[in-house]
């Protein structure tokens, strides 16, 4: 008999959780009798097509950013109050839906579902965790002994948080997947312009203002040279008035800031570009927009934070820099670019296509849910 499973996911302002969450349940949908997903319906139903074995239940509030609204104290103040009643809220569909579920999987929720978590396992519920952090917490402790199950994003989140000492609870990977027919080398990379791509929040953690500073380097030297900057945030109007400084001052436009980009226009953004560009300054998960480029066959080069390294080997499908100051990156790019990428670029769709499509996800997650039913341990074959 299939289990039934429920997915509790904290309701982020953010919008990737929510494609991540689609995605899983996507893959739980053909593993499971029934999918429940417990978070921001609105924004999920405008992600999930109707299923009748997906279920929505609403959590009512969805988080904002502290900088959206002011004063800042009141914005954290009711911060505050919205992750406590979230919980509440996440904890009591639980308690309604314990007839209705045999498994539940906490997903983009950390750090903030203990009281569901305690409700769930008071129900005698199996309960898993997709770890997607790469940087310890004292919390987790207390996390990974009531779970009943850890699955790591990556293999190198076990080693990072030393999750060996929980091998009894040990999980295969619950990697995510990408559509390798939507996301494929559509242009190859010889033939595409002199340029680089961002794509992401706008904020200081992603190191786009030194992007900025090292692409006016570089044009100071090469006229070719573009960059395209994809995304919003904080940084949004600020990165728009120095593409339009360095456009007056060099007389041509150097940086073109996109902003939003829809999904569907996506792919043919990673085709434009020969090198797709990420320089975090903190801890990622396991970033979709690496992946993605990779299944493009676009190189990448990025730091070597979190997951990353689980992903990019440098030198052979992509780039890795440890000094984020624009002369270093400016260097980088310009090597790069005057590299022949075909192999590289070969590599970097190779290691897509070898761990992370549809077909390898299905297998993990089958394996994540089996194994938690039937209490067996890690195993290596299935990460």
């Amino acid at each position: 008999m299939k289990p039934r499973v429920m997915i509790v996911m904290f309701p982020w302002r953010s919008n990737n959780p929510y494609k991540f969450v689609s995605e899983v349940a996507h893959i739980l949908s053909f593993l499971s009798e029934k999918v429940i997903i417990v978070s921001d319906k609105k924004r999920l139903d405008a992600i999930i097509e109707n299923s009748s074995s997906i279920v929505i239940y609403d959590t009512k509030f969805s988080m904002h950013y502290i900088t959206e609204i002011s004063p800042a104290i009141y914005s954290i103040f009711l911060w505050i109050l919205k992750m406590i009643y979230i919980q509440l809220k996440e904890a009591l569909i639980i308690a309604k839906n314990r007839r209705n579920i045999d498994i539940v999987i906490f997903y983009m929720a950390y750090p903030y579902y203990l009281l569901p978590l305690i409700i769930a396992k008071f129900l005698r519920k199996k309960t898993i965790e997709i770890v997607t952090r790469s940087k310890p917490s004292l919390i987790d402790r207390l996390y990974f002994w009531i779970l009943d199950g850890i699955s790591p994003e990556s293999r190198g989140i076990i080693e990072r948080l030393n999750l060996h000492k929980y091998s009894q609870k040990l999980l295969p990977e619950g990697a995510r997947f990408i559509d390798t027919e939507k996301f494929k080398v559509k242009r190859k990379i010889k033939f595409r312009e002199n340029s680089i791509g961002y794509l992401g929040r706008l904020t200081k953690e992603k190191g786009i203002l030194q992007l900025i500073d090292a692409c006016e380097l570089i044009a100071m030297k090469d006229g070719t040279f573009k960059c395209y900057i994809a995304g919003e945030g904080p940084l949004l109007d600020a990165v728009i008035k120095r593409a339009e400084k360095l456009k007056k001052q060099y007389n041509r436009e150097i940086i073109r800031v996109l902003g939003y980009l829809p999904d569907e226009m996506v792919p043919e953004y990673l085709n434009r570009i020969k090198l797709f560009v990420l320089l975090s300054q903190h801890s990622e998960g396991l970033p979709t927009a690496i992946l993605e480029s990779m299944a493009c066959g676009t190189p990448v080069l990025t730091t070597p934070v979190g997951a990353i390294t689980d992903i990019v080997t440098n030198g052979y499908n992509g780039f890795l820099i440890t000094d984020v100051d624009p002369l270093s990156i400016a260097e980088s790019i310009e090597r790069i670019h005057s590299m022949n990428l075909t192999e590289i670029s070969k590599n970097a769709r190779k290691v897509v296509l070898s761990r992370y499509t549809l077909k390898k996800a299905t297998k993990r997650f089958t394996h994540i849910v089996s194994r938690l039913q039937r209490g067996d341990r890690y195993d290596k074959k299935y990460a």
